[in-house]
């Protein structure tokens, strides 16, 4: 069984934090639901900016890395990157590209190279 578990980029930092993901309900009808996580290391919760959440799938690449919903990465056998992406057709996490798709038994011979939220700034 995985672990579950969560990262996001702190809102007061350019940190990504590993850990315990909630969010808070609005209190006042003009402000947006705050999102939270716990950090694994400190025990210390701080806000995250919400697209930058990301869930562990539970996985790990080539370097032994945890692979988290949003990665990109790239198999050395294909030139075009691939994106780690929930799937609720699949109720699973898939990687896929333009024109391929990556079993889970493959992930661990694939390099995260980057991430959605990340490419996207």
């Amino acid at each position: 069984m995985r672990d579950i578990k969560f990262r996001g980029k702190r809102e007061d930092a350019n940190e990504w934090l590993y850990g315990f993901f909630f969010k808070t309900n609005k209190s006042n009808p003009l402000d947006e639901p705050t999102h939270w996580i716990i950090n694994d290391d400190s025990q210390r919760m701080h806000r995250v900016i919400p697209e930058s959440v990301e869930e562990f799938t539970g996985h790990h690449d080539i370097d032994g890395d945890e692979i988290y919903d949003g990665h990109i990465l790239k198999y050395e056998k294909h030139d075009e990157p691939y994106t780690v992406m929930w799937s609720n057709d699949d109720a699973g996490f898939v990687c896929e590209n333009s024109t391929n798709y990556m079993l889970p038994a493959v992930w661990n011979e694939m390099r995260i190279i980057g991430n959605v939220y990340e490419a996207k700034q």
